[in-house]
C-alpha cells in the first residue's frame, strides 16, 4: 500500500476549447490539478450561435474571477421582444410575404451580454493559458480505452503526428458534432435520443452593410420571430455588426437545399422588422448570395453523459433550445461543475477507504469507479430544471395556439413571463476559487507538448 498524498492532484484533458471546455480546463486549473486542452481548430472562428451569455452564465464567471473582463467585451442586454406568426413568412409566388396575424411580447430579462463567439472563445482561451493550462491547437482528441482507472487518449496534429497518452479523466466538451471514441465500433454511449428536430443556422450581418441600418435592432435587445417553420433570434455585437441565428424544421419549407433555408430566414426577418420592399430587397440579397452561413444537424439530442472516466459537458451531454442565453450558460455551469465533481471524488479516491493510505493503482478499474454516474446526477441537478423550461417553450412555439398564447396571452399575464424569466436565470450556488500559483504545478512533460 503506497500512502495517500495530502495534496492530490491528477492529469485531465479537455477536449474541446469552446465556452465549456475553456470553463472546465480553467476550473480544474484553479482547483490545482494538471490540465491539457486539446482543440482541433484554429482561432479565431466563429460557430452556429446566438452569440448571447445569459445572466445565470455571468454570475458562474463571477464565481471564477473572470465574470468583469468577459462582460467588458460584450452588449449588455436587458429586453427581449418577441414577434409570433400564426402562420409562415416565406414570399408568395409574386414575391411578397403574405399578410399574417401577429401578436408580440415584450419584457425586460435579466441582464446578460452580447458578443461574437470568436471574441469570448478567444477571451476565455486565454485565460485557460493563463491560469496554467497547456494548449494543444491544433490537435485532434479521440479515447482508445479506459483500464486500471486511466484513460488512453489518441493526439493526432495537424502536421500528420499522433501520439498516445493517459489521463485520469477526459473531459469532452466536443459540441453537437465532436468524436469521442477513436474506434467507433466500440461506443457504449450513444445518443439515447438520436438527433431530431430543428436544424441551426446563422450568420453576421457586417457593421457596414447598408442592410444593417435597415434592421434597426436596438442595442440591449434581443429580437425573437416565431413562425409555424421556426423561429430566428437577432441581436446587435459590440462592433454593430448583427448576428441572425435560426432554428428551422426543414421538412416544413417548401423546396429543397440551404437556399430556401436562407429565403425563409430573409423573409422572416424582413416581415418581423417591418421593412420596406427596397430594405427587404437589400437584405434578401445579402442573405442569398453574399452572407457566410454556418448550419448544424438537427439539434435535439441527448444521451448518458459519461462512461468511466470519460465524461460529456455541454452540448456533447445533449442539446435543449435556448432563447435568452442559456446555451453558453450551460455550458459555462456544466463546466464548472464537473470539475468541483472531479475534484471532491479524486480526493476522495486519493485518501481512500481507510485513513492515510491509497489502493495500488492496478486495484482500481474504470468499470468500478462511480465518477460517470455521478456526474450524471449533478448535470441533472445544475441544468435539467432550466432545460425542461426551454423544451417545453420550444414545443409551445411550435403550435399556432402555442405562438397565440406567447404573443397575446403573456402580455396581460406578466407573472407567467417573469417567472420564465426568473427560472431561466436562475443559477447554481457555486464556490469561488482562487488561482493557485501554476507555474509550480505544471509537469516538465506538458510543457513540451505545446506546439
Amino acid at each position: 500500500m503506497r500512502q495517500a498524498d495530502p495534496n492530490p492532484s491528477s492529469d485531465v484533458l479537455v477536449v474541446g476549447a469552446g465556452v465549456g471546455g475553456c470553463t472546465a480546463a480553467i476550473r480544474l486549473a484553479h482547483r490545482g490539478h494538471t490540465v491539457t486542452l486539446a482543440e482541433r481548430s484554429v482561432f479565431p472562428r466563429e460557430k452556429v450561435c446566438g452569440c448571447c451569455v445569459g445572466h445565470a452564465g455571468l454570475k458562474t464567471l463571477d464565481r471564477m474571477g473572470l465574470g468583469d473582463s468577459i462582460r467588458g467585451l460584450g452588449q449588455s442586454l436587458e429586453r427581449f421582444h418577441g414577434t409570433f406568426y400564426d402562420c409562415s413568412p416565406v414570399a408568395t409566388p409574386s414575391g411578397s410575404p403574405s399578410r399574417h396575424k401577429k401578436d408580440t411580447l415584450k419584457t425586460s430579462i435579466a441582464p446578460g451580454i452580447a458578443l461574437a463567439r470568436s471574441v469570448l472563445d478567444a477571451a476565455l482561451l486565454q485565460h485557460a493559458v493563463e491560469a496554467g493550462v497547456q494548449l494543444l491547437q491544433p490537435v485532434t482528441a479521440s479515447v482508445i480505452e479506459q483500464s486500471r482507472g486511466a484513460v488512453r487518449v489518441r493526439l493526432e496534429r495537424a502536421d500528420g503526428c499522433v501520439s498516445e497518452e493517459s489521463f485520469d479523466l477526459v473531459v469532452m466538451a466536443t459540441g453537437l458534432t465532436g468524436k469521442v471514441w477513436a474506434d467507433q465500433s466500440t461506443v457504449t454511449n450513444h445518443w439515447i435520443h438520436p438527433p431530431s428536430g430543428p436544424i441551426g443556422l446563422s450568420t453576421l450581418l457586417p457593421e457596414n452593410h447598408r442592410a444593417t441600418a435597415s434592421l434597426q435592432i436596438a442595442e440591449g435587445v434581443i429580437e425573437m420571430i416565431s413562425f409555424r417553420e421556426g423561429y430566428v433570434g437577432i441581436v446587435t455585437l459590440p462592433n454593430r455588426s448583427i448576428d441572425i441565428a435560426a432554428a428551422l424544421h426543414p421538412e416544413s419549407i417548401p423546396g429543397k437545399g440551404l437556399q430556401r433555408l436562407k429565403d425563409c430566414v430573409a423573409h422572416a426577418v424582413a416581415l418581423g422588422l417591418h421593412l420596406n420592399s427596397d430594405d427587404r430587397k437589400t437584405l434578401r440579397t445579402w442573405c442569398l448570395s453574399e452572407a457566410q452561413w454556418m448550419t448544424t444537424p438537427p439539434l435535439r439530442r441527448s444521451r448518458k453523459p459519461g462512461e468511466g472516466n470519460v465524461v460529456m459537458i455541454g452540448d456533447a451531454a445533449g442539446y435543449f433550445e435556448p432563447f435568452t442565453g442559456e446555451g453558453m450558460t450551460w455550458a459555462i455551469e456544466s463546466g464548472v461543475a464537473v470539475a468541483d465533481l472531479w475534484d471532491e471524488f479524486f480526493a476522495q479516491e486519493a485518501l481512500g477507504s481507510h485513513a492515510g493510505v491509497l489502493p495500488d493503482h492496478d486495484d482500481i478499474s474504470s468499470s468500478s469507479t462511480p465518477f460517470a454516474d455521478r456526474w450524471q446526477t449533478r448535470l441533472t441537478k445544475v441544468t435539467r430544471r432550466r432545460q425542461s423550461t426551454c423544451r417545453w417553450v420550444a414545443w409551445t412555439l411550435q403550435s399556432r395556439w402555442g405562438r397565440w398564447m406567447a404573443g397575446r396571452a403573456m402580455p396581460v399575464a406578466p407573472w407567467l413571463t417573469q417567472w420564465i424569466v426568473r427560472r431561466l436565470a436562475s443559477a447554481p450556488e457555486f464556490p469561488s476559487t482562487v488561482p493557485p500559483n501554476h507555474h509550480d504545478r505544471v509537469h516538465p512533460q506538458h510543457r513540451e507538448r505545446v506546439p
